[in-house]
């Protein structure tokens, strides 16, 4: 082939080679518009949570003292964005903010234990009255499943009143929160240390004394996941600590009592991270006696047919083995962590709540207008979950809803939901499986 032909034929190659790149350019150019989009949406999700770490740095600064705890979530967020590409100049910033932050007092809970810092031998007994119990219609059990703890008790403030809230023993107040808790305002809570074991809690507090108040933050966190103050005041048996009327929604108000030297017994503890859920025990059984009788007697809730009481104080726990009743979960979740269901009986009712994250609602509105994800209550149960064995299924509804549940083994679960009225059948078209 002669000079002159070869350079035809490389000419000719070269154009159809540039007709077939410009043909494709289009899916090229989307392929590279798409994998820029896509690296533009993680840049830009990774710099709003490095915005929000560095807006909850900044919030610890100003305290008087942050806990370990928070401190060190702090440092695990930090290390998740540096693990998905933040800039190593940021991580060294951040870092460098997180190294100023007062840690104050001691650590609570188990940590606190370890310290030997705290004294074991003192006995804990609540020698005084919480609340003036004329304002308060009805004292809830402990182990709820809603949208609360399962470890707080709500106290039930009458409508239009104000009750105060008094400090049951001489104690050490070593936090104090103030947040918005999705209802548009801020409210108190405070924690207290009885002993190197033994804390207790009152929170959705409206206002707090004089004493109190010089500690705590000025302005309300976003959200109670921000810790407040770390301090040490001590406060004596009966003094005034504040007045509520309880949240909006359902006008109670939180006593809370952890021992950090037990743990309630789930059948699988790892299951289990939230330390309201492992350590919480009943608070009226610290009384003394006179006091213990009088809220016994109010532990129950307030209907329509007249006051409903409780058989007991309640049990965070409601695992029962080779049954339907208690927590069930998605894959490796937690009850902080990924997907959790809670099925339990309360009073004669049956109660089944959804949580995603450890949260029972899924945006802000959803919590002051009251509407948590899956939350049934039925008030006619065929079956109470703790009847329910492996072969046996059960159809709950309420609210609107209705969840079939089917127990396929002792450890594991399949759940059909949906609007109104329970089906005549188990749906198997869209059943999710759930486990221990």
């Amino acid at each position: 082939m002669g000079t002159k032909n070869l350079l035809g034929l490389l000419l000719f190659v070269t154009v159809i080679a540039g007709i077939l790149y410009f043909l494709d350019a289009p899916a090229q150019r989307d392929s590279l518009l798409a994998a820029s989009a896509s690296s533009t949406k993680n840049v830009n999700a990774a710099e709003r949570e490095y915005s929000k770490l560095l807006s909850d740095i900044k919030f610890g600064l100003k305290q008087k003292g942050v806990m370990v705890k928070w401190r060190d979530d702090l440092l695990k967020r930090l290390e998740k964005l540096r693990r998905s590409g933040l800039s190593e100049k940021k991580v060294k910033e951040a870092k460098a903010l997180i190294a100023q932050l007062r840690v104050g007092g001691e650590s609570s809970g188990p940590q606190a234990r370890s310290s030997g810092s705290c004294d074991r031998s003192k006995a804990v007994v609540f020698t005084h009255a919480f609340t003036d119990l004329s304002k308060i219609n009805a004292i809830n059990p402990i182990g709820g499943i809603g949208g609360g703890s399962p470890g707080r008790s709500y106290i039930g403030v009458k409508e239009g009143m104000e009750a105060p809230v008094y400090a049951p023993m001489a104690a050490t107040l070593r936090a104090l929160i103030y947040a918005d808790r999705g209802a548009g305002y801020g409210e108190y809570g405070l924690i207290f240390r009885a002993n190197c074991d033994i804390e207790f809690m009152f929170d959705h507090i409206d206002s707090i004394s004089d004493k109190l108040k010089k500690y705590a933050p000025k302005t309300a966190a976003a959200n109670s996941r921000v810790p407040g103050a770390e301090v040490s005041v001590k406060v004596e048996a009966g003094e005034l600590l504040g007045y509520t009327n309880g949240t909006d929604l359902a006008h109670t108000f939180d006593f809370l009592v952890t021992d950090y030297s037990k743990k309630n017994r789930y059948l699988n503890p790892r299951r289990w991270e939230w330390e309201q859920a492992i350590y919480s025990v009943c608070p009226y059984d610290f009384f003394t006696a006179g006091l213990k009788a009088q809220y016994y007697a109010k532990l129950g809730k307030p209907a329509g047919t007249g006051f409903i009481k409780a058989p007991a104080c309640g049990d965070p726990m409601h695992d029962v083995a080779g049954t339907l009743s208690g927590g069930w979960f998605k894959g490796t979740s937690t009850d902080k962590k990924g997907e959790y269901l809670a099925i339990a009986r309360q009073y004669d009712e049956v109660t089944v709540a959804y949580r995603k994250d450890g949260d029972a609602f899924n945006t802000r509105e959803d919590v002051q207008k009251g509407r948590p994800y899956l939350n049934i209550t039925d008030m006619t149960p065929g079956k109470y979950p703790e009847s329910v064995v492996p072969g046996g299924s059960i159809c709950y509804s309420g609210n609107n809803m209705w969840a079939y549940i089917s127990l396929t083994s002792t450890t594991s679960l399949k759940l059909a939901k949906g609007a109104g009225e329970c089906p005549a059948a188990f749906p198997e078209t869209g059943a999710e499986t759930w486990i221990r």
